[in-house]
């Protein structure tokens, strides 16, 4: 899409691209390595496995209310 728009809008772009990567990858480790605490089922091998770790998870804080939206990504 380069050729098609401005370089600063590609830019912003790319960037909310790579964050939102980011945190679907860090989402959802977190809903199965949470949910495994349950199941006490091993992660199927044809899946691709969490690359996180759910107690270092849990140390991670969104400092925001119900009513807002964070300013990129989470904080630790």
């Amino acid at each position: 899409m380069k050729p098609y728009v401005d370089n600063r809008r590609f830019d912003e772009v790319q960037r909310k691209l790579r964050i939102q990567t980011r945190d679907a990858e860090w989402w959802r480790d977190a809903c199965l390595l949470y949910f495994q605490t349950f199941s006490h089922r091993p992660i199927p091998q044809d899946m691709e496995h969490p690359v996180h770790n759910l107690d270092e998870m849990m140390k991670f804080r969104i400092n925001i209310t119900m009513y807002e939206n964070p300013v990129c990504g989470y904080n630790k």
